[in-house]
């Protein structure tokens, strides 16, 4: 039978309904038109129809279906995020750079690792006081709202989800799919490692747009896309929160899991933008855009141990600077060897290379 709707396809909460509030409409907004440029100067990249499910959960998926794709973010992974951002930037402890944190009260401290937003108390939500700091929180949402649009996208364009189809006879949404034997655990936190490389990829290709094309992003936000490294401090900071989220509902160590550690996923999201930047301008600049990566870390490990009662989790810093040469980030990597023939067949676009298993 034809998939006829959306809603049909994201089965576990279907369209968020209408009215909308204009947060939503915002975010929407702009990932569809990044989506478009994307599509227009990537030969290959299919239109999908992205749109919000409602469900509390703090996830997202990609879908195919009867040659149409799909892109479902649950509007829990907005609300859990913003009141992260919100809550940082009503601090008058955090950011002390952007606006007049003076007008911010003490921290308000919540914790930190919700992943259903029904467990959010609307009564102690904090919104910034002051209007530029509420502006940048939203923008913080809007690059972690774009990034996990690429990351599922990327999962589109790399074949993933017609893989799953492969497997699943065409009933393939990227969701629970282990304990049925049909996905191996390393296989896919493999494939979940190409979708963060190729939304790295995509959210840098707009920076440096932006830092050329102020008009790309919205007016009011200009100010902080002066600079290539001002751009890679927010891009960084925002997408370190996401995988950051993800520190409870994820096992740091264990392989049997769909995704891989969060300490894991931002080591190679910061290496992939070093790449990047050593690539387009150069040894010395990427030395400073390494640095840009790791400031940006910290400071995220510092603000969530200001707002959160679990405090600052120094272990992923630490594995960032010291990995194992062992450890599931090598595992992963060479495991792109075996992943990668299996995804040709589906994909849209050249796969990144093979690993050099050296």
């Amino acid at each position: 039978m034809q998939v006829r709707d959306f809603s049909e396809v994201f089965w576990y909460g279907g369209r968020e309904p209408e009215p909308r509030s204009l947060q939503l409409t915002w975010l929407l907004e702009f990932a569809r038109k990044y989506l478009n440029v994307y599509q227009n100067v990537k030969p290959g990249c299919p239109t999908v129809e992205l749109d919000i499910v409602n469900n509390s959960k703090f996830e997202a998926a990609a879908a195919s279906r009867d040659g149409r794709y799909f892109i479902g973010i649950n509007k829990g992974v907005l609300e859990i995020a913003s009141n992260i951002f919100n809550r940082m930037l009503a601090s008058n402890k955090l950011f002390i750079d952007i606006g007049d944190p003076t007008l911010e009260s003490e921290t308000v401290k919540t914790v930190s690792t919700i992943t259903d937003s029904k467990e959010l108390d609307k009564k102690e939500f904090v919104v910034p006081k002051d209007g530029l700091r509420k502006k940048f929180a939203d923008e913080l949402c809007r690059q972690l709202f774009n990034f996990i649009v690429f990351h599922e996208y990327g999962h589109i364009c790399h074949g993933h989800s017609d893989f799953i189809n492969a497997l699943n006879q065409g009933e393939g949404v990227i969701y629970d799919m282990f304990e049925s034997g049909q996905i191996d655990y390393l296989d896919w936190q493999t494939t979940e490692m190409d979708a963060d490389s190729f939304a790295t990829n995509a959210g840098v290709y707009f920076l440096r747009a932006v830092t050329k094309m102020p008009g790309l992003a919205a007016q009011e936000f200009n100010r902080f896309y002066g600079d290539l490294k001002s751009a890679i401090r927010i891009w960084i900071f925002a997408v370190y929160t996401f995988n950051r989220m993800f520190i409870l509902r994820n096992n740091q160590k264990s392989l049997f899991q769909e995704h891989p550690p969060h300490s894991v996923r931002n080591m190679l999201i910061m290496n992939n933008v070093v790449v990047i930047a050593k690539l387009f301008y150069g040894e010395e600049f990427s030395k400073e855009i390494a640095k840009v990566c790791w400031d940006s870390a910290v400071e995220v490990e510092k603000a969530f141990g200001e707002i959160s009662q679990d405090g600052i989790n120094w272990w992923s810093i630490r594995f960032a600077l010291q990995p194992d040469p062992n450890d599931l980030n090598k595992l992963i990597r060479h495991n792109w060897n075996k992943v990668r023939p299996l995804l040709e067949p589906f994909a849209m676009v050249p796969l990144p290379a093979l690993v050099n298993e050296q």
